[in-house]
């Protein structure tokens, strides 16, 4: 059964110590086609920290599509151009990074799985969106207080 882009049965894409294995390995093989043009500018760019920059957006509330024209913004502004510098090396890394986000998010659908943030970012949705869900569920246990999606949250003001 599909429930708005996920099946009702569904897989994680991190261990049971919250450890991103399979997210990592999946963006080891999406970060080989640009393995020769990374090296080409003497760029290293390792899965961790596409991983920690792909989380950062999701808490943040940002998709591939809103990290990519963020990025094209900033190079803008930065050069005087008023047109991207496709030499700049942060350009480069923002732009894959983003590329890789967007095939990321792909390919944790395609293969019915959510990553770490995904569960975060799900339940924030399902509170915030659906008034059946929040009459129905007396009470939440929120354990990762520190995670950025729940940073303005206290117990006294954090409603859905």
């Amino acid at each position: 059964m599909l429930t708005r882009g996920v099946l009702s049965v569904f897989l994680l894409a991190v261990d049971g110590t919250q450890n991103p294995v399979r997210s990592k390995k999946m963006l080891s093989n999406l970060l080989k086609p640009y393995e020769s043009y990374l090296a080409a500018k003497d760029i290293v760019l390792k899965e961790g920290t596409v991983l920690s920059r792909i989380s950062k957006a999701k808490a943040k509330g940002y998709t591939a599509a809103d990290v990519l024209a963020q990025n094209r913004t900033n190079n803008c502004k930065e050069n005087g151009s008023g047109t991207p510098d496709r030499n700049m090396p942060l350009y480069d890394i923002d732009r894959i990074v983003a590329e890789i986000y967007h095939e990321y998010e792909r390919s944790l659908r395609r293969n019915n799985s959510l990553d770490f943030d995904d569960l975060l970012l799900f339940g924030v949705k399902l509170f915030s969106q659906h008034e059946k869900a929040v009459n129905w569920c007396r009470h939440v246990l929120v354990d990762e207080l520190s995670i950025p999606i729940f940073s303005k949250c206290s117990p006294a003001n954090c409603s859905f």
